[in-house]
């Protein structure tokens, strides 16, 4: 399940990380189960210690992986023909469980991509939009206010919303690696970082608001940027390859001015 990826070069990764782990869980725990047997002592030491090392290595989201193998070799351990306890045999079918897993995976994962990965671009960038959207809304609603709680809440969910510009960027970058003939990929790469350098300034904003009302002169310049930005959505939903003309600021605040030049740099992109 952890396999399944929009894009099929991104369920590769995660699925060699997967196995790596898996080969490092599996392998600690069956050298100490191997010295010590299976008691109320090796299991939790043989988790402790592969959570240790895969922490130690950075792999933090596969630690996940590694505790979940140690676990399982000390739990559902094959007998040989002999009646034998085999952590050779118990290690070796955790990989092949897993293995089936990632290649199912995969191929769903291909399948995927190649139907559907050009309305994936669309649909991820109109979510990034239409996220920021929300966030200027509420906060030209907050310009003026003294309801600190209300400008954390928003500010957590600006902070958020870089995770998931990250996320889908990290997929487009993916794609970009299939060479797609049209470019788009690259457009839709240049467009996402745009949106997320915006989400910088709002976020900017938002702080520098809570802090000491600044923008009260500044609610209508605040709100040009969200109906550039409905624009901006409208063409990105209807894949129209059209011309789009932000306009201009000539304000003193120096996150409005950023925000329009990103704009600005997104109106120069094919649409």
């Amino acid at each position: 399940m952890l396999t399944l990826q929009p894009v099929n070069v991104t369920g590769l990764k995660s699925g060699w990380e997967q196995l790596s782990a898996s080969i490092i869980g599996g392998g600690v725990t069956a050298l100490i189960v191997l010295v010590g047997g299976v008691n109320l002592i090796t299991v939790p030491l043989a988790v402790a210690a592969t959570l240790y090392i895969t922490l130690r290595i950075n792999w933090r989201s596969m630690s996940v992986i590694a505790v979940f193998t140690s676990i399982y070799m000390t739990q559902y351990i094959q007998l040989t023909a002999a009646g034998d306890p085999s952590m050779y045999l118990t290690f070796r079918l955790r990989l092949l469980a897993l293995g089936a897993g990632i290649l199912i995976a995969i191929v769903v994962n291909f399948l995927f991509s190649f139907v559907f990965y050009r309305s994936m671009m669309r649909k991820r960038t109109v979510f990034t939009i239409e996220k920021i959207v929300n966030a200027l809304n509420s906060f030209k609603g907050l310009v003026g206010s003294v309801n600190r709680e209300e400008f954390i809440k928003l500010e957590k969910g600006i902070i958020l919303l870089f995770g998931d510009i990250d996320y889908i960027l990290g997929g487009l970058l993916d794609i970009k690696l299939k060479k797609t003939k049209d470019g788009k990929t690259v457009v839709f790469i240049k467009k996402l970082r745009e949106l997320r350098n915006i989400n910088h300034f709002v976020l900017d904003m938002v702080m520098l608001e809570r802090e000491g009302a600044v923008y009260e002169s500044e609610t209508g310049a605040i709100h040009d940027i969200i109906l550039s930005l409905n624009e901006l959505d409208r063409l990105v939903t209807a894949r129209k390859a059209s011309s789009w003309e932000v306009g201009e600021y000539t304000g003193p605040d120096k996150n409005i001015t950023r925000i329009y030049n990103s704009l600005q740099n997104i109106s120069n992109l094919q649409h």
